[in-house]
């Protein structure tokens, strides 16, 4: 008697097996439901205006204006007071 309770079981076992093999992956679903009539919008990207070059420039030059100031300074101090021999 427990050979045909282990041999009901092993068919069951068998026959469960034999489904998920059966079975398909699970269909995947639209990430967003579309209706067919509707047509699709583009998304639309704001357009980033561009930095304005002037400023740009003008940056520039001040930072050169400042390297000019901290090179001529060093320079003095060199020649002039020998400080930093």
């Amino acid at each position: 008697m427990n050979q045909s309770i282990a041999n009901g079981l092993r068919d069951r076992t068998a026959s469960s097996r034999a489904e998920r093999r059966v079975r398909p992956y699970p269909t995947r679903r639209p990430v967003c439901p579309t209706n067919k009539n509707d047509p699709v919008q583009p998304l639309e990207v704001p357009i980033q205006p561009e930095p304005d070059a002037g400023n740009h420039e003008l940056k520039l030059l001040i930072g050169l204006l400042i390297l000019r100031a901290v090179f001529g300074i060093i320079i003095h101090l060199k020649l002039h007071w020998n400080l930093l021999a």
